[in-house]
C-alpha cells in the first residue's frame, strides 16, 4: 500500500521549492519594474504568476482534504493500482 502521507509530502516538497524561485524571480522582477519606465509586465510574467498562484492553491486544499477526509486512502472514486 502506498503510503499517502509520504506522496503529500513528497509533492509539496517539490512543488514549494519550484514556487519559491517562481515567487523570487516575479518578486525580483516586479519590484526593479515598479516605476513606469514604458516596460508592461508581459504574458509570461503574468502566466508564472497565475500558475504559482494555483499551484500553491492547489497543494493548500490537497493538504487541508487530506487533513479533513476519514481514509483518505479509500475515499472517492479512483483506486491505486
Amino acid at each position: 500500500m502506498v503510503n499517502v502521507s509520504l506522496m503529500i509530502i513528497s509533492i509539496t516538497i517539490d512543488r514549494v521549492k519550484i514556487d519559491m524561485i517562481n515567487i523570487s524571480a516575479v518578486t525580483i522582477f516586479g519590484v526593479e519594474h515598479r516605476f513606469d519606465d514604458g516596460f508592461t509586465y508581459g504574458q509570461s510574467f503574468w502566466f508564472t504568476v497565475c500558475s504559482t498562484i494555483a499551484s500553491t492553491a492547489t497543494n493548500i486544499t490537497l493538504i487541508i482534504d487530506y487533513a479533513r477526509t476519514k481514509d483518505f486512502v479509500n475515499s472517492g472514486w479512483c483506486t491505486l493500482i
